[in-house]
């Protein structure tokens, strides 16, 4: 029911917004970035399978059949990674086929896990390279926002800017923000490979589903502190006031009283 719900709700906002586009309005044509509901919906249909398939698992709840109660719960958090992402970056937003493929290739991973991946170590060590792969990969693409390729060149450009970057002039990150944060995102999934290496669980489910809603609360948090921190700086440029102290409260208690 809350799946069909979420998908009637999407649907009224697409209509009020064609609506809009087809009078014209101001606030439609000029204000915001592109309106995109692919993904909405795809989250909608997403939670209905949800419910279904967890009911299929509550008629004879076991460790076997936890997969159904969780297969969607990697596809929601998936999708609602790259609606944040299509909020910050609508013009390089990732392609249909690539991110669904990514999503298979989770769902095959849970299943090997639950079936293999018990007690059989070389599935653990192989999967923790993934998942740290994944994230280096992943940290690359949000610090250079899409202006980097993954390409049979990609190890010669690497090696490229970190003798020209950090050994011949030793310059410092240009984004130094965005840099705190995906250490620390990296911190945290380096964290929890080291845990799945060592302890092993049992409930693979479980631990795969860990890693996915840490990294949307993860990414979550990084939207939102890299969305107010530019909103802060452009509003400190525009008012004059640059590195004091009183003007940054002035604007935090500002940014406080918008948003309540």
């Amino acid at each position: 029911m809350l799946g069909l719900l979420f998908l009637l709700i999407v649907l009224q906002r697409e209509i009020l917004h064609k609506r809009a586009l087809m009078r014209n309005d101001i606030c439609a044509l000029e204000c915001g970035i592109p309106k995109h509901f692919g993904l909405f919906y795809a989250m909608g249909l997403a939670l209905m399978m949800e419910g279904l398939l967890s009911a299929c698992y509550h008629v004879c709840p076991n460790y076997t059949n936890f997969q159904f109660d969780t297969s969607f719960m990697y596809m929601i958090a998936g999708l609602c990674m790259l609606k944040l992402y299509q909020k910050r970056h609508p013009d390089i937003n990732a392609s249909a086929y690539s991110a669904y493929a990514s999503l298979a290739l989770v769902i095959f991973i849970s299943v090997l896990g639950v079936v293999i991946g018990k007690d059989y170590i070389v599935f653990w060590a192989v999967f923790s390279f993934i998942h740290i792969l994944a994230t280096l990969l992943l940290s690359i693409q949000l610090y250079y926002v899409g202006r980097w390729k993954l390409d049979v060149g990609i190890c010669r450009r690497i090696i490229r800017v970190i003798y020209t970057d950090h050994i011949r002039q030793c310059s410092g990150p240009a984004y130094i923000d965005r840099m705190v944060l995906l250490i620390m995102g990296n911190i945290v999934n380096w964290s929890l490979a080291a845990y799945g290496l060592i302890l092993r669980p049992k409930d693979f489910a479980s631990y795969l589903l860990a890693i996915g809603i840490c990294n949307l609360l993860l990414y979550f948090a990084f939207y939102i502190i890299m969305k107010v921190s530019a909103q802060l700086i452009s509003s400190v440029y525009c008012h004059g006031h640059r590195g004091t102290v009183k003007s940054f409260c002035c604007l935090l208690t500002n940014q406080w009283k918008d948003n309540t």
